[in-house]
């Protein structure tokens, strides 16, 4: 065996090794990561402006805050691996514990995979066709090639040798690469304020296509999407060095600075407008003809302000964010994982530890599993992001009802309260998503239905198997659980 995976051990004590700083780290690096960057131009801009942007996600940051205070709530009852299905597994019993495990574990995979096939998305468009090398073919409209493969093969074993050799070291990555994604993000943004003369006078302040009020609520019900990861710090929460009482604030915190980062480099790319285009408007509605540097609104608007120095900084940014995007939500699955195999739904073997506490089998399949997705190309990733938000909404969902049983139980009203916010909320949210009748703009694709309709078959399959396996007959219970899936 590889001398780094140490001893093996079932069960080993946690250790408190996550201080303040690292948990804002892993919150915050897993929302944010290569969607910031494009998302301005292929989504907030063309959906509500610069402005009616920074209101939708000012929204969307005090909904989600909501659903951090739940989370907050249960982390603080249940501390350890396991998160969301812990607490629904506890508070709801086992059958809703495993909605909430199938739920996330698509999201959470979905979204390392979305990143590490975004490296070589970005690659594309700041240096051109250097690793369009190799054999190479079609997936739905996008050019697979066999260079940009290797390009993702290599990122997702270097996360994977990162989060196996140890969880310091991961931990470090992940504080080093997170504060490097925001610091160089708000440089980026400050040069081109300043190169423009300030922000004010940025016209039109919204998108064209629909009332003010519509695009502003399109964009705060993306809120799901946006940030989702930032809750993946309740996996790991019986790790932490920090009281309970800082557990709020840094959540908090973390839905900020994720949202801050969305809003500046979205008015950095309403900011900058290649000549020959009348603002921001004509010039989004024309990246699809462009290429290079103009392809993506926020690079070209550092280049504009600060020339080849502000591409390169926020190059790193975007690999900053790519990296912890990966690293973030390998450690959320391992832990996740783990706790599953405590209740033997994947088998004994996903327990293991290796003697520094790592789950390094989990963390070995996950990436055996990742290492398949770049041969499908960038446009088939993209439907299975879109299935994730839906799948997040469910757990959100989940989360609020087990807020609110608690605090019913103990007789807190604040409790029930943002219980009862978060489940109203999440409820409005799937409606958005899976009902075309309400928002033909939030609905998802053919495509995206599709995969939806695979993943509930095969979550069908998983619980029948779950159920026949269990002796002690703690599944199986709830009617509701196989009307979900």
């Amino acid at each position: 065996m590889i001398k780094i995976f140490g001893k093996f051990r079932e069960k080993p004590g946690m250790t408190k090794y996550l201080s303040m700083p690292a948990v804002w780290a892993l919150s915050f690096g897993c929302a944010v990561g290569w969607g910031a960057f494009v998302m301005p131009g292929t989504t907030f801009l063309p959906a509500a402006g610069p402005w009616g942007t920074v209101i939708g996600l000012a929204i969307g940051t005090l909904i989600m805050s909501a659903i951090g205070v739940n989370y907050y709530c249960l982390m603080r009852r249940y501390p350890g691996p396991g998160g969301s299905y812990i607490y629904a597994n506890k508070i709801l019993g086992h059958d809703h514990g495993f909605i909430c495990a199938w739920m996330l574990l698509l999201a959470y995979i979905a979204v390392a995979w979305a990143n590490a096939t975004a490296l070589s998305l970005i690659v594309r468009c700041l240096f051109g066709d250097v690793f369009c090398f190799g054999f190479s073919y079609e997936i739905a409209g996008y050019t697979v090639y066999m260079g940009e493969v290797l390009l993702s093969f290599g990122l997702i074993s270097a996360a994977t040798l990162i989060c196996i050799f140890s969880k310091r070291v991961a931990k470090w990555f992940q504080l080093i690469f997170a504060l490097g994604l925001f610091l160089l993000v708000c440089a980026c943004f400050t040069a081109v304020v300043l190169h423009r003369g300030g922000i004010s006078g940025i016209e039109p302040a919204f998108a064209q296509n629909r009332s003010p009020v519509m695009q502003v609520l399109g964009i705060a019900i993306l809120g799901p999407w946006a940030f989702i990861g930032f809750e993946s710090i309740s996996h790991s929460s019986g790790e932490f060095r920090l009281s309970n009482k800082k557990i709020l604030p840094v959540i908090i915190v973390s839905t900020i600075t994720i949202s801050l980062t969305y809003i500046m480099l979205t008015l950095c790319a309403s900011m900058a407008v290649p000549d020959g285009f009348n603002g921001w408007g004509d010039y989004i509605k024309a990246l699809a003809s462009l290429d290079g540097i103009k392809q993506i609104p926020t690079f070209f608007a550092a280049r504009e302000a600060m020339g080849d120095t502000g591409v390169a900084m926020l190059g790193i940014a975007a690999f900053c964010g790519i990296a912890t995007g990966v690293i973030g939500n390998f450690v959320a699955l391992s832990r996740l994982i783990c706790s599953m195999a405590d209740d033997e739904i994947p088998p004994k073997a996903f327990k293991k530890r290796n003697k520094k506490g790592v789950p390094w089998f989990a963390i070995l399949m996950v990436a055996a599993v990742s290492l398949i997705i770049p041969f499908l190309g960038r446009t088939a990733i993209g439907w299975i992001v879109d299935v994730t938000t839906v799948g997040a909404v469910i757990v959100y969902a989940y989360i609020s009802i087990c807020a609110f049983v608690l605090g019913k139980r103990h007789k807190k009203a604040v409790e029930m309260i943002f219980g009862l916010i978060g489940a109203v909320i999440s409820v409005l949210f799937v409606g958005y998503f899976l009902l075309p009748e309400i928002n033909t703009r939030g609905s998802l694709s053919a495509a995206s239905f599709f995969i939806l309709i695979i993943r509930s078959i095969l979550g069908i399959l998983l619980f029948r198997s779950v159920i026949k396996r269990d002796k002690t007959r703690s599944y199986g219970k709830s009617q509701i659980v196989p009307l979900i899936l």
